[in-house]
This record gives C-alpha cells, structure tokens and sequence, in this order.
C-alpha cells in the first residue's frame, strides 16, 4: 500500500518520530515525508517533544511501542548514547548516537551524521589530497575525522584551546597526517579547502575565499568570506535522505 493521499495514518502506516526539546518547534518532519512520499511508502514522522528528563523513558518502553525507529536532535546525540550504554545496547566507547531502530525485538543503534558530514561536503569539494582544518576537540569532531579520513585528504589541522585535546584525533586520523594548533581567539587566519567548525562559537576565518567552511553547530555561524557554506541545515536534509533509505530498506 502506499502512502495515504490525504496525508492521514491509517492501521497500516509505518510509524517514525524525530525526538528533541524542540522537535515540534523546528518543524524538521517535512523533511523526512517528502522522502517517504517520493518513494510512495505508507510511512509517516511526527515530532515529538521530550524532555531530557523524560529520555530514558522514552528509551525504556521505545522498543515495546508501534514506533519503528527514532532520529534524535543534536543537543541528545550524547545523552541518548549515555542511555544506550547503561542498557548494554552499545559500547562504553560509544559517545554519540542519534539513530535507534528496531530490529528482530531488540534496539539497533547508529549515528549517522558524520556520513551526511562527508556527503554534503563532496557534493560542493573534493574531500581527497585537500587541507581540512577541524576546529574543536569533541566526540562529534572525532567521528567526523574517523569519516573523512576515509576520502583520503591531504592533512588534518587540528584546532583547539586546549593542546592536550587534541591528541586522541590526531591518533584516530592516521595514517592522515595531522597540524596541531592552539585557538586563542576563534580565529583561523591559514589558507584551507575546507574549514570544519564543530564548537558552538562563531569562528572568524581570514582565508582564501573558495574555502568551504561547514558549520556542524544547530546556528548560524556563516564566513562573510567563503565561497562555499555550509551550514547545519543543509546537513540535515542530506541526513533526512540517508537515514529515510535506510529506514525504507529495513522496511
């Protein structure tokens, strides 16, 4: 059967939910229909408001509800992995998650969005033999590391206040070699193909300007002088695309 003309869910619908603070408010659902109704599933997201409170909740009786899986905003990508660890569902290394499913009655768990990180990136540049600066020493600057060393780049140019950070991603970027650098002022003044900013202040950038500068923050934080942005939202429709397939797949 396929997706319902009138938009309604009937006893046949697959149901899926984008859970955040604010998920009502950010008005993300649209994203993901359109990708079910293209594909002509009956298959419908709601958002859902959930307090932090209330996640482990959520998490406890997710696997016993009609929901077929979840996306989570980015501001419980930690939280929900913290959960997840406490229930056995993922490592103790595990840090971020934001996609939790159900497959064969038991929790399946991923996070995703490094990839939609890399795909959004070589939709505009090449990622392979260019110069990648990250700013920011966090788990989420970690998983994109691990990713797009993958495309090959030239270097990683770390960023960071505090040195000592970043020392684990210049151990998971190998064999890419990597360009340790203090940030003193939020300021990137080196010529890179691709800026990466992953911490929640503004970076000012005085570079070349076909730099692409990719903002991982859920806010503006846009480079005057950059040819090339890309920003949070952008990511998340790239993310709204690959996860909506594979959610179709598992069927």
């Amino acid at each position: 059967m396929g997706y319902p003309v009138d938009n309604k869910i009937d006893k046949e619908t697959q149901l899926y939910v984008y859970i955040g603070p604010n998920a009502i408010e950010e008005k993300r659902e649209s994203l993901f229909n359109r990708y079910f109704q293209e594909h002509n599933i009956n298959a419908k997201l709601m958002p859902l408001n959930i307090r932090e409170d209330d996640l482990g909740f959520f998490i406890h009786n997710f696997k016993n509800s009609k929901i077929k899986a979840a996306y989570f905003a980015q501001e419980y990508w930690d939280k929900v992995a913290s959960l997840l660890q406490s229930i056995g569902v993922v490592s103790s290394d595990t840090s971020l998650i934001d996609t939790l499913h159900i497959t064969q009655n038991s929790y399946a768990a991923n996070f995703l969005f490094p990839l939609a990180v890399k795909k959004s990136i070589v939709q505009k540049n090449p990622i392979h033999d260019k110069t990648v600066a990250i700013i920011g020493a966090s788990p989420l600057a970690l998983s994109v590391i691990e990713t797009l060393k993958l495309e090959k780049p030239k270097i990683f140019a770390l960023y960071d206040q505090t040195i000592e950070h970043l020392l684990p991603l210049e151990e998971s970027a190998k064999p890419i070699p990597c360009d340790i650098n203090r940030l003193d002022t939020n300021d990137i003044s080196r010529d890179y193909d691709i800026i990466i900013n992953c911490i929640e202040k503004p970076v000012n950038i005085s570079s070349q300007t076909d730099t692409c500068f990719v903002n991982l923050q859920n806010r503006s934080n846009a480079v005057p002088n950059a040819l090339c942005h890309i920003e949070y939202n952008t990511i998340f429709d790239t993310i709204t695309q690959i996860i909506t397939k594979e959610w179709i797949t598992n069927g």
